[in-house]
């Protein structure tokens, strides 16, 4: 293709105009007054050259441009055949996931109280309260995508949520998203936030592997 632009006559004009006004332009050297104006003719002969570049340049590329744009069309559609069954099973997924987090934060919650009541009496009974000082965290693992299936996973991207502002530090009010998020990325995916009234937290996104 540019062998067929570099044979073309408007081109090797152009070319040539280029060579002769770099060549014309070179000899001007600005000492006096006198050599501004030489100076300015030069400078607006490049800038026509441009405008000639930029013609010419045009013509080569809109017809490209234009075919471009009716592939990527075509293959748009092709795509929109599927997409919107893609967005559903996407959210179905996404639904799940969220209700068996769900249950599983509730089911952690009602072992963490009955541990902590079990400790309690356990303390009222042997008149000894320093056990309720290392009352131990109920954890669980989380079940993921690729527990249940090896055609899905899901990646994890780092969040937070408000949760009290009147215990958020002045410095981060207004409150200042761009600078919770930076802060955010430099914690892992499981770790507490270090402001209080601001939760870290974690979205999920599924993809095929």
């Amino acid at each position: 293709m540019i062998n067929d632009i570099q044979k073309r006559d408007d081109y090797i004009a152009l070319k040539n105009n280029i060579q002769q006004a770099v060549k014309e332009s070179r000899a001007v050297i600005i000492l006096d007054e006198s050599h501004v104006d030489k100076a300015g003719f030069y400078l607006k002969n490049f800038r026509g050259l441009s405008k000639r570049i930029e013609t010419l340049r045009k013509e080569l590329v809109d017809p490209l441009n234009q075919d471009v744009k009716i592939i990527n069309s075509f293959f748009k559609t092709l795509q929109s055949e599927f997409s919107g069954e893609e967005q559903r099973l996407n959210n179905e997924l996404q639904d799940f996931l969220t209700e068996q987090r769900q249950k599983q934060e509730e089911l952690r919650i009602k072992e963490q109280t009955e541990l902590e009541d079990s400790i309690l009496s356990e303390a009222e009974l042997f008149n000894d309260e320093s056990v309720l000082n290392n009352i131990p965290k109920v954890e669980f693992k989380t079940t993921g995508l690729g527990d249940i299936s090896s055609n899905v996973t899901q990646t994890r991207s780092k969040t937070w949520s408000l949760i009290d502002l009147d215990k958020v530090p002045r410095q981060y009010l207004i409150l200042d998203e761009k600078m919770i998020s930076q802060l955010r990325k430099d914690f892992g995916f499981e770790a507490e936030s270090p402001i209080e009234g601001i939760k870290f937290t974690c979205s999920y996104t599924v993809k095929s592997k």
